[in-house]
């Protein structure tokens, strides 16, 4: 299978052009990131990943860390990645 073919790599891609789009400051609030993560929009709430992932002003506007861009794509591309493999189990079963 071809790599433009792959959940993967399109999911991926996805998610680096939501981070850029968030970067930019295209999304001052971060819906956009934190909407389209399940996984992310959920650790934000707990207490000890927040600080990882969001650094809080004392004007209460928000910058996301490094890390979370990062984990961002990692999540997309394990999802990807879990989606190949299941098309993969059907086709070959």
């Amino acid at each position: 299978m071809t790599l433009l073919k792959k959940f993967s790599f399109w999911l991926t891609l996805v998610s680096i052009l939501i981070c850029l789009f968030d970067i930019l400051g295209n999304d001052k609030k971060h819906i956009l990131f934190a909407a389209t993560n399940p996984i992310l929009s959920e650790i934000v709430y707990i207490e000890p990943f927040r600080h990882w992932i969001i650094e809080v002003h004392q004007d209460a506007n928000s910058t996301i860390l490094s890390v979370g861009y990062l984990l961002h794509v990692i999540t997309y591309f394990l999802f990807g990645l879990m989606i190949d493999l299941a098309f993969d189990h059907l086709r070959n079963s």
